[in-house]
């Protein structure tokens, strides 16, 4: 199967489980609609978390944060972020960033029969930015001085917006 020139984003969702298959490569571009989808399905109750990443490429930062607070929040309440089939590169790129631990990692395919519906790539706003790194420091300490200068950028950005708001 050839890979689309763009990323996908793909998802899906039972009464009690949320399923996301990422096409490409998973950047901020995805990460407001993945918020969302994520964040009205925790509203509801939904805990159980599966993200197929058998022909996602690589992840940034803001992406790995919005599956960290996706799955903090799902752990508060006993629930699970399944990430399936995750290739070396994306592996490292969340055990580098001290937060594996947050996730189940297996292999294996998502067996049941869904309505999958395209999620919009669009730019992430600043504040899916700045929650997306926090969590990530949230997660694990290091983050907080890996990712401060992204963090302090965007927290001058988003004064600055209140102040012409």
């Amino acid at each position: 199967m050839t890979r689309p020139s763009h990323t996908q984003v793909l998802a899906a969702a039972s009464e009690t489980e949320a399923f996301l298959r990422i096409i490409g490569i998973a950047t901020f571009d995805c990460g407001s609609e993945v918020r969302n989808f994520y964040s009205g399905l925790l509203d509801k109750n939904v805990r159980q978390f599966t993200v197929d990443l058998s022909e996602c490429d690589g992840m940034d930062s803001t992406f790995i944060g919005i599956l960290t607070m996706t799955a903090q929040r799902a752990r508060e309440s006993s629930g699970v972020m399944r990430v399936l089939n995750a290739n070396d590169r994306v592996f490292r790129q969340i055990a580098g960033l001290g937060i594996d631990g947050l996730f189940e990692f297996t292999t294996g395919s998502i067996e049941q029969d869904l309505n999958w519906i395209a999620l919009n790539t669009v730019d992430a706003d600043y504040r899916t930015l700045l929650e997306a790194h926090d969590a990530l420091g949230k997660a694990d300490a290091e983050n907080i001085d890996r990712f401060s200068g992204v963090v302090d950028l965007l927290k001058k950005k988003g004064r600055r917006a209140s102040d012409t708001d």
